[in-house]
């Protein structure tokens, strides 16, 4: 079974070998930004990254059994962002998880998310996955930098969750949901994959 890192390194090349075919068929393709990827997804170090192996095997496992984890994963070794992951005891109040902006290089961002540890695996993968796609949603805004051009983003694309500055996105709700049955009723799942 291979290590997490191997699993999203072998999608990062798979995103990049995408990126070289269409700049080679002269579809637009960044020359820019594919080198900030492999300045910070190369050399084997993920687009995901956990310093536990537990965190890993969440991943991996997310990535194994869930096709829309396993998306979100590619589409952040394709962008300039790189994500940590940290799983904590002490939450804020009704809170499973969050994500928090670190600092900026001239070729990565970089974000960390913070799940409870005490969360089941399935729900723990879907939170992360939830984690993610805010992840996805700051890569595709080159403009957020901090954690204020990160608030300025959600007062404009997010909906408010809470009297405080705590933001969510319509999208982010839908793929913990759905990532969350992929997990639970991967049977369900294919079964609807199938009548398509």
């Amino acid at each position: 079974m291979p290590r997490t890192g191997t699993v999203i390194w072998r999608l990062f090349l798979t995103g990049i070998a995408a990126g070289a075919l269409f700049a080679a068929t002269g579809a637009a393709a960044e020359p820019m930004q594919l080198r900030a990827v492999a300045s910070c997804h190369g050399s084997g170090s993920p687009a995901i990254r956990s310093n536990l192996s537990y965190v890993d095997q969440l991943v991996q496992n997310g990535i194994a059994r869930s096709p829309t984890f396993a998306a979100q994963a590619l589409e952040l070794a394709q962008s300039d962002l790189v994500v940590f992951l940290e799983p904590v005891l002490q939450m804020p109040p009704d809170v499973s998880a969050y994500l928090v902006f670190m600092s900026t290089t001239p070729a990565c961002r970089f974000v960390r998310i913070r799940y409870d540890v005490r969360l089941s695996d399935p729900r723990a993968i879907a939170m992360i996955g939830h984690e993610l796609r805010h992840a996805i949603e700051i890569a595709t805004h080159p403009e957020v930098v901090d954690n204020v051009t990160l608030s300025a983003m959600y007062k404009r694309y997010g909906r408010q969750v809470t009297d405080a500055d705590v933001y969510d996105s319509v999208e982010a709700v839908a793929i913990g949901r759905t990532i969350l049955q992929e997990l639970l009723n991967p049977v369900a799942v294919n079964a609807d994959d199938a009548d398509r």
